[in-house]
C-alpha cells in the first residue's frame, strides 16, 4: 500500500519528535537555514526553533552556475533572512559539498551512522554565518566498484529520526531522482549505496537520440503506455533494457504505440529495469527483499510505487523535501 505523507504532516511528527526525545538542547528564538543543493535545483528553507518551515526559497543548481558564483548565489537569495537574523546558522547538503560546490565535504565511508556523517560534517565560518555542509557517503556497490552519494544521506537521516521503526532491522532505501539511489540500511547505518542513471538515461534518450522524431516535452504521463513499458521489461528481463530500448522508435513506426504514449513507454521499460535490477542486487540469501521505503516526490513516488505493487515488494512513502527538512534539522541539533 502506497502511503505518501506530505510535507505538513512530516514537520509535525518531527516537531512533537523532537521535544519529546531532545528537550535538553535549548534551541528557544533560534532560526537556522537548511538547504538542499543539488545539481539542477536550489531550494533553502528559513526554519524556528521547532524545526517548521517559516519561508521558503528556491534558485539555480549548482550544474548551472559559473565557476566562482556559488557563494554569491547563496548570499543573494537569504539577504532578506540574514538581515532579520543576524549571524543566522546554515546548514547544507547535496552537491554544494563537491568540488563544484562551496567548499568539498569528503566522503563518509560505509557503514556509517547519523553520528558519523555529523562528526565528519564539514563546518566553517563565511560572511559571519556559521556554515555545515553534510558529507557525502561512499561504499562498494553490490557488485563490488566504487558507489557515492550527496544529499540523500540527508533524506534518510530525516526519515530515521521521524520513525523509530527503522532504529532495528533490514531497509532498502530507494531515492528517484537523476540519479536514483539505492542504500540498504541494516541496524541504524548504511552499509551499501547503488546508484543508476535511470532519470539521466530517460532525459538524454528524449533528446539526443533518434527514439523520437521531436523533443517533445514529457508532461503527462500515459498509463497505458508507462505500464506497457513495465509489462515489457517483465517479459523481456531487466538484463535486456540495451535491446528493448529500441521498441520504443520500432513501435511507434509500427503503429503500436503512439508518439504521445513513446515517453511514458519508454520511462516504464527504464525504471521497471531499475526496480528488478536493484532487487535482485539486494535480495537475501533467503529470498527476500528487504521492506523498501520509497523517498521521493508524488510524481515519482507514484510510478515506482506502481512498480512494487505489481512485483508484490512491501513498500511506504515518504516526501523527498520534508524528510529533507528533517534530516538538515537534526544535524542542527546534533552539532550543538
Amino acid at each position: 500500500m502506497l502511503v505518501l505523507l506530505k510535507g505538513c504532516l512530516i514537520t509535525a511528527i518531527f516537531s512533537a519528535y523532537l521535544k519529546n526525545s531532545i528537550s535538553e538542547v535549548d534551541m528557544s528564538g533560534q532560526y537556522f537555514i537548511a538547504g538542499d543543493w543539488g545539481t539542477s535545483n536550489l531550494r533553502l528553507y528559513l526554519l524556528d526553533e521547532s524545526g517548521s518551515v517559516v519561508d521558503e526559497r528556491s534558485g539555480k543548481g549548482i550544474g548551472q552556475l559559473q565557476p566562482g558564483k556559488v557563494e554569491s548565489e547563496l548570499f543573494s537569495l537569504i539577504e532578506p533572512w540574514a538581515e532579520m537574523h543576524d549571524g543566522v546558522e546554515i546548514v547544507l547538503c547535496g552537491m554544494v559539498g563537491s568540488t563544484l560546490g562551496l567548499k568539498e565535504a569528503s566522503y563518509v565511508e560505509c557503514p556509517a551512522d547519523k553520528s558519523d556523517i555529523s562528526r565528519q560534517a564539514l563546518r566553517f565560518q563565511l560572511r559571519g554565518h556559521g556554515i555545515t555542509i553534510v558529507p557525502g557517503i561512499t561504499s562498494t556497490s553490490p557488485y563490488g566498484y566504487p558507489d557515492v552519494m550527496r544529499g540523500e544521506e540527508t533524506q534518510i537521516l530525516g526519515a530515521i529520526v521521524t520513525d523509530d521503526t527503522f532504529a532495528q532491522g533490514t531497509f532498502l532505501f530507494c531515492l528517484p531522482g537523476t540519479h536514483v539511489k539505492w542504500v540498504l540500511y541494516v541496524n541504524g547505518k548504511i552499509t551499501s549505496i547503488l546508484s543508476a542513471i535511470s532519470g539521466e538515461l530517460f532525459s538524454v534518450l528524449s533528446t539526443h537520440s533518434v527514439l523520437f522524431a521531436d523533443a517533445t516535452e514529457y508532461k503527462d504521463i500515459s498509463a497505458s503506455g508507462f505500464m506497457r513499458g513495465v509489462e515489457q521489461t517483465l517479459q523481456s528481463g531487466a538484463c535486456n533494457l540495451i535491446h528493448t530500448l529500441f521498441s520504443v522508435r520500432s513501435s511507434q513506426l509500427r503503429g503500436d504505440i503512439t508518439p504521445e504514449e513513446a515517453k511514458s513507454y519508454m520511462s516504464g521499460l527504464i525504471i521497471s529495469a531499475d526496480v528488478v535490477g536493484a532487487a535482485e542486487s539486494f535480495r537475501s540469501k533467503s529470498g527476500e527483499v528487504p521492506p523498501i521505503v520509497l523517498i521521493g516526490d508524488d510524481r515519482l513516488s507514484s510510478l515506482y510505487g506502481q512498480i512494487f505493487d505489481k512485483l508484490g515488494l512491501q513498500f511506504s512513502a515518504l516526501n523527498g523535501n520534508a524528510m529533507s527538512i528533517s534530516g538538515l534539522y537534526q544535524l542542527l541539533q546534533l552539532s550543538h
